[in-house]
């Protein structure tokens, strides 16, 4: 992640250096697809093994 975007992102302490609110959209915008993506198929995936493994985990105490 680059200092310029997040410093964009910062909008109230950055308000003054702001060439255009598009500038500040789009920039902003990408940081926020880039973690959604990042927890999507990063996070996501690791919860769902944890989860599957604690259900077997499950499954063999009981039965």
């Amino acid at each position: 992640m680059s200092s310029k975007n997040k410093e964009q992102c910062n909008i109230f302490s950055q308000s003054d250096k702001i060439k255009s609110i598009r500038d500040l959209f789009k920039n902003c915008h990408a940081e926020a697809l880039k973690n959604l993506t990042n927890y999507v198929f990063v996070r996501i995936p690791i919860l769902h093994s944890i989860f599957l493994k604690m259900k077997k985990n499950n499954r063999q105490k009981y039965h």
